[in-house]
């Protein structure tokens, strides 16, 4: 150890008396440079704290904080460890700065590469000051001198040129497109695309607005609301929030912006929330295009204010409180002969819409809908109960707030979940678990569905959040080349928003199947990939892992579970929200050099003639050297007397290999993916079966078998095993 230190310590010494030699005293040129490199860093940190602080300001502002940092620093240091050097505290916060812009950038991921690229910046940084001071400072011209000078600004003009360009690489949905030509489901009919096209063209009403809250630019002077009891002001987001606001939590305007059809009443309405952003940006204003694309359907939206909540920690149950409260006012104006709303609002019909954390927010509304009291105290009364029918979350976060420690568990309502691959904000599918925390009695009628989109993201579903996820300057690290058009991203919300509501709302069932079988659709479509998952309040589950540790066990009585060629078998835990309570568990199945793989589900004898047999796969592979086939395999029926039907799961579903995203610069630079495991839902009707005798009886099966013919090796999930009722 003495050894180390000593050589070190001489390694420290000569190469002090290099740059002095070379560069001469040039710590003050260090000083300058890594102070404007920190305060660059910093000033986005700066800004996402205090929003209505000009740039120029944040960064003016962040120098000081650098400067003051790096003397403080060193005299600590220098009082503990007797140092006397100022420009290693100064090298050190640049290369701290660096590192942590990096890694939340890449969300903890390339950790390696990220402090390779914090250190050799850092040092850059270092040699560019002491270039630039010894050169037109001390002026001592030397040759060594001139080429750190040239070598370290062409180091950081390549820097300047990574953080500015869009991305690298090419984008992988063609790869994935070419998989599924000349596949049986690309000519499937049954869907007039014409008259589908058609029906999300745009509607015929003539669409008007008007705001209503209490700022001088209402059209309509509204109330405010106590909010107090769910959300605080605190931290240093306090003061810059007490300084842009003109009211205090205690008295929050209620406030939104509503699109409706010129001369209709008693339409169905949209409650609409958007998520966390910065708070100087009216969020709720970035909907227009869905306002006015679902007016013109007849269709009465109503986007909510909410940017009392943004900024703020521990808040999402707030954010269902103050969305509540709108409801409450809007539809209490409904009632109201003099009123702007009057008759507008057809109060049977409503839906509930959020974006980000507004997405959470929606589901935490509808718990609260029903509920007398608060669940975090009982004396704060609750008195909502609307008739809310379907609940539509965008992008969604999940357990931001958990009631009491606990998953929000919701049931007997239709739901729909749209989420983007390349999504930089919410980079997995968190909203998974409140899909799969969506529970039906059996009373009633109501569908789930949720969409999965490559080249989506998280802002473009706002037009005022825009194509980068985060804040500058880490949106520098953001690989968002050959995203999906804002238009495109738009479209596929707007289509799909309206369709389902039309389902769930309107109960016109013609494109229901869009929600089950998109691809019946994809031309009309924008062009990307997708993978969806669906469910109805019919479905008859066979197996959903959750009812215990046994895996020859499943959730229905009297069913057992057997593999074949499986090189390894279990029940896994998906994780998916920011807590493990509650979350999903699966068939995690894996096989390699195997022709046979597959899974067998005996049960007792069945009768499935008015159903079809659906389950949810993933793939998750992620060590396949060519993502370049779809996942082939059979579903193998026998009935009591041994007769069998087969259907190819080519025939019923696109099932699609990992998805390989690059969401990060460094991704693209590297060779290096993000892997997307989506689950596909695949229903296999009965005529797509071909049997082996001529005779099957479909009201008697006792075997069910999942065979993955022609994939010698493989990984993957499966879920939601059971029966969906056929619409005959």
């Amino acid at each position: 150890m003495k050894k180390l230190k000593e050589k070190w310590r001489n390694f420290r010494k000569k190469a002090k008396e290099y740059l002095q030699g070379t560069l001469g005293e040039g710590r003050k040129g260090m000083y300058f440079t890594t102070t404007i490199l920190s305060a660059w860093l910093a000033s986005g940190l700066l800004k996402s704290y205090f929003p209505i602080i000009p740039m120029v300001c944040c960064f003016l502002i962040a120098a000081v904080l650098v400067t003051l940092f790096a003397q403080l620093g060193y005299l600590l240091v220098r009082l503990v460890f007797g140092a006397k050097r100022r420009s290693q505290c100064y090298w050190f916060v640049t290369f701290a700065l660096l590192v942590v812009a990096a890694m939340i950038a890449a969300q903890g991921t390339h950790i390696g590469v990220n402090l390779l690229q914090a250190l050799l910046f850092s040092v850059g940084a270092d040699l560019l000051g002491r270039s630039l001071w010894s050169l037109f400072v001390n002026r001592k011209r030397s040759i060594i001198g001139i080429l750190t000078l040239a070598l370290t600004a062409m180091e950081f003009g390549a820097y300047a040129f990574f953080l500015h360009q869009e991305g690298f690489g090419t984008s992988p949905v063609y790869t994935y497109l070419d998989m599924k030509e000349n596949t049986a489901l690309e000519g499937k009919s049954g869907i007039d695309l014409e008259k589908f096209k058609a029906s999300v063209a745009g509607g015929t009403y003539e669409v008007e607005t008007f705001l209503y809250g209490l700022s001088e630019d209402a059209d309509v002077l509204s109330e405010s609301f106590d909010l107090t009891s769910f959300a605080e002001r605190d931290g240093i987001e306090k003061i810059g929030m007490d300084a842009y606001f003109d009211y205090e939590l205690s008295e929050v305007p209620l406030t939104g912006k509503v699109y409706y059809p010129v001369g209709k009443e008693d339409c169905p309405v949209l409650f609409l929330v958007h998520g966390n952003h910065d708070y100087s940006v009216d969020s709720y204003l970035g909907y227009d295009y869905l306002g006015q694309y679902l007016s013109s359907y007849g269709y009465v939206v109503v986007s909510v204010d909410e940017n009392s909540c943004n900024d703020l920690a521990d808040e999402n149950d707030g954010r269902a409180v103050l969305l509540l409260e709108n409801m409450k006012y809007v539809l209490k104006e409904n009632a109201k002969e003099n009123s702007r709303f009057y008759q507008l609002i057809d109060e049977e019909n409503i839906a509930i819409a959020g974006h980000s954390r507004g997405g959470e927010t929606v589901g935490t509304a509808y718990l609260f809908n029903d509920y007398e009291v608060y669940p975090e105290d009982g004396n704060i009364r609750f008195d909502y109960h609307f008739n809310i029918k379907t609940i539509i979350a965008i992008a969604p976060t999940v357990d931001q707030y958990m009631p009491t420690g606990r998953a929000v568990e919701i049931g007997d309502v239709n739901y729909f979940i749209i989420q983007g691959a390349n999504d930089q904000d919410v980079a997995i599918a968190m909203g998974e678990k409140q899909y799969d925390n969506i529970h039906f009695s059996g009373e009633g009628s109501y569908i789930k569905s949720m969409l999965y989109v490559m080249e989506a993201n998280h802002g473009q579903f706002n037009e005022l959040w825009g194509k980068y996820d985060l804040m500058d300057p880490l949106n520098g690290y953001l690989n968002v080349k050959g995203f999906l058009a804002k238009e495109e991203q738009q479209k596929v919300l707007e289509v799909f928003t309206k369709t389902f509501l039309d389902v769930t709302l309107l109960e016109d069932r013609t494109y229901q199947s869009l929600f089950s079988d998109y691809a019946l659709y994809q031309k009309v479509l924008p062009e990307t990939v997708y993978e969806q998952m669906y469910q109805t309040s019919d479905f008859a589950c066979l197996c959903d892992f959750e009812e215990d540790t046994d895996l020859k066990t499943a959730t229905q009585d009297g069913v057992r579970i057997q593999t074949n060629g499986m090189s390894g078998w279990t029940e896994s835990g998906r994780e998916l929200g920011m807590s493990e309570n509650g979350e999903n568990f699966v068939l995690d199945l894996e096989w390699e050099d195997s022709k046979e793989a597959g899974v067998t589900f005996q049960l007792p004898a069945y009768d499935m003639s008015q159903f079809a047999f659906s389950f949810s796969i993933a793939d998750m592979d992620e060590k396949m050297e060519d993502f370049s086939s779809l996942l082939s395999g059979k579903v193998i029926l026998t009935d009591e007397k041994g007769n069998t039907a087969t259907a190819e799961i080519g025939d019923c579903a696109i099932v699609y290999p990992t998805w390989k995203v690059q969401l990060q610069k460094m991704d693209t630079i590297f060779g290096t993916y993000e892997y997307k495991h989506q689950f596909q839902t695949v229903i296999v009707p009965n005529d797509s079966y071909e049997l082996s005798s001529g005779v099957f009886d479909f009201g008697k099966i006792r075997k069910i078998t999942i065979n993955f013919v022609g994939m010698e090796k493989g990984h993957v999930i499966l879920d939601q095993v059971g029966f969906e009722k056929q619409n005959n």
